[in-house]
């Protein structure tokens, strides 16, 4: 009865996803004033190795809403995602919906902040794992990867942040993009806005 009282006191609690702050509203952002969102951006990983040279071990593979959504996950090693990579991001896979990573942005000053739901599965529900990543803006309607990292409870930390060696994201365009409005963290009370969740439920 102790575990599954204490088991249920995990859930509860992690449920409340406390490292997540980019509360979800659903309003328009203006992000495509600044930037290309019909398609994806690649991002390389950056860091320094033992000589204090940059090199490059993975990418980010980043999509954007206007409504403030977004889709951020790691491809290891190679920049070139896989087809079937491009056909969950096109939602063309049944499980396109399931396999991608889900969040939300805002931009303050120069700078994309974005904050994505990182699901690894049971014993650990939706929310306890967030993975931060900001880009900056740059002129020409650019982006770049400055940081990149995942936050859990104190006992687990994975954090990364790439010094100015790192190059600006590469634009992919794509004819059509996976269905926001199918995001399964719009089903979850805590990856909303107070304010906004309320007023969905009235209507």
């Amino acid at each position: 009865m102790i575990i599954i009282v204490l088991f249920l006191s995990f859930v509860c609690c992690a449920s409340k996803a406390k490292y997540f702050t980019n509360y979800y509203t659903g309003k328009y952002t203006g992000l495509d004033t600044l930037i290309n969102l019909q398609g994806y951006y690649i991002s390389p990983i950056v860091s320094l190795n033992w000589k204090g040279d940059c090199y490059s071990g993975s990418h980010t593979m980043t999509m954007f809403y206007n409504n403030g959504l977004v889709v951020h996950s790691t491809n290891p090693i190679s920049a070139d995602p896989s087809d079937f990579a491009i056909s969950v991001f096109e939602g063309r896979e049944k499980s396109s919906y399931a396999r991608l990573q889900w969040g939300s942005y805002v931009i303050k000053d120069d700078t994309i902040k974005v904050q994505i739901n990182v699901p690894l599965g049971f014993p650990y529900p939706s929310g306890t794992f967030i993975g931060y990543a900001d880009f900056k803006l740059l002129p020409e309607g650019r982006i770049q990867l400055v940081s990149d990292y995942i936050l859990g409870d104190s006992w687990y930390q994975d954090t990364k942040v790439y010094p100015d060696c790192g190059k600006p994201s590469v634009f992919f365009p794509l004819e059509t993009k996976a269905d926001s409005t199918k995001c399964p963290l719009l089903k979850k009370k805590w990856f909303w806005d107070k304010e906004a969740y309320e007023n969905r439920i009235r209507k």
